[in-house]
């Protein structure tokens, strides 16, 4: 039975993965989502064949039938990796609440994390809505409706009191108003501990990046992919990194 879970959420992930795909390309340039999947340069409908998640970019041999050019390996990856994801949430959690409220959480994420790794977009859609939901269901999961209201705040003031600072001392744009937006919603389902966890680990993966790239001067970096990096580690080991870190300090 067990294995037959693993499978089922594995054939889902694999669906809602391909739906991501279409997601991070039509969201930022607004294309209605209910039109049939085209090909991404020459518009030409998609055979069924080729929409099937994970196979369909096989048969296709990785090129769009009409004009032979190569479909972008992101739409592979993101069928592969959310049900690895997935899968992964139900290892730790089971079928519980906590299950299917983090598995939307992953779901939102990463779309977030491809919308603004290519576009440098978070889609207001996939944030404000979802922070109301998260509070919401606050009621019935371990989290609590308080802690979800100061996961929420706590995470977007951080964020715009640092994009404030940035841009009075900079003169320039620092954080966008997508990535506070993003932390209320992030904060709404983790509460405050983990949020403040996901600020941290969000910055010290972005100091790494930027620390071993080359080029690092030049490279613009998309703050919302970081912090979405950091949504799922906290999710997966969070309570356990405060904790260790507790203990290792005696508190």
């Amino acid at each position: 039975m067990f294995t037959f879970y693993i499978a089922i959420i594995f054939v889902l992930g694999s669906c809602i993965g391909w739906f991501i795909g279409i997601l991070v390309y039509r969201l930022p340039r607004r294309i209605p989502l209910l039109s049939s999947p085209t090909c991404d340069y020459c518009n030409s409908k998609l055979k069924s064949k080729y929409q099937i998640p994970i196979l369909g970019y096989i048969f296709s041999l990785r090129r769009c039938s009409n004009c032979f050019r190569k479909i972008p390996f992101h739409y592979f990856l993101i069928e592969i990796i959310t049900p690895i994801l997935l899968i992964s949430l139900f290892l730790k959690f089971g079928f519980s609440l906590q299950y299917y409220l983090y598995s939307l959480l992953t779901i939102l994420c990463i779309t977030i994390f491809f919308t603004d790794l290519f576009d440098r977009i978070v889609p207001d859609i996939l944030t404000i809505p979802f922070v109301a939901m998260g509070i919401l269901f606050s009621f019935w999961n371990n989290l609590g409706f308080i802690e979800s209201i100061k996961g929420s705040i706590f995470g977007s003031a951080i964020f715009f009191i640092i994009a404030i600072l940035y841009k009075r001392i900079t003169k320039k744009e620092g954080l966008g108003r997508g990535d506070i937006k993003l932390m209320a919603m992030i904060g709404s389902f983790l509460g405050f501990k983990l949020t403040f966890l996901t600020i941290f680990l969000s910055s010290f993966l972005g100091m790494i990046i930027v620390l071993i790239s080359k080029h690092y001067n030049k490279m613009f970096i998309p703050f919302g992919s970081y912090i979405v990096v950091a949504t799922y580690l906290s999710i997966l080991i969070g309570n356990q990194i405060i904790e260790s870190y507790l203990k290792l300090w005696r508190i």
